[in-house]
């Protein structure tokens, strides 16, 4: 497994996202919340991408950009009811999880509250099948990313609703400045 750590510097390009923008890491006077979600339609990832479109400005605010992956075709994200400036990547085949480690779990669908929300995200936003086997199991990820490329905190989940709450990732942010 290709595990990041914190203090990896990181940089890549040749991705973009569903609007066929590239986007670089780093950037220049941003920090980048890169979020790996499961696919689009999972209602626990719904919840939570919902949650950060509430507030947006209050990212923008302390400079934190979002790019959100899913394990989804371009033509689904395409078709996503977010409503948000964010930057949306489709990886359906999964390739950017295993660059940053990610593998899927069994694990993922077990806990308690990943049930309750998950039951609570499709009664509000619906439900979609996952594309594959591979993208049902998959557990969520986030890195926090400085404007030199270095990893400055990240978390992998052991579950589907194992993520960064919104104020969790707003003080990492504001320890940065």
């Amino acid at each position: 497994m290709n595990r990041k750590t914190v203090g990896e510097v990181i940089s890549f390009s040749g991705i973009s996202n569903i609007h066929d923008e590239p986007i670089g890491l780093p950037e220049k006077g941003k920090l980048i919340h890169l979020q790996f979600r499961r696919f689009y339609g999972c209602p626990v990832c719904s919840m939570h991408v919902h949650s950060l479109v509430k507030s947006e400005e209050q990212l923008a605010k302390h400079g934190i950009k979002e790019v959100i992956v899913f394990s989804t075709s371009e033509d689904k994200l395409l078709e996503n009811k977010f409503n948000s400036s964010f930057d949306f990547v489709a990886d359906p085949d999964q390739k950017l999880y295993e660059l940053f480690g990610l593998e899927p779990s069994w694990k993922a669908l077990l806990s308690p509250g990943a049930v309750k929300n998950a039951a609570l995200g499709a009664s509000k936003y619906g439900l979609s099948m996952a594309p594959s086997v591979k993208a049902e199991f998959t557990v969520p990820a986030d890195f926090l990313i400085d404007s030199e490329g270095k990893i400055i905190a990240l978390k992998y989940g052991k579950h589907a609703d194992d993520q960064w709450s919104i104020e969790e990732l707003l003080n990492l942010a504001a320890k940065q400045n």
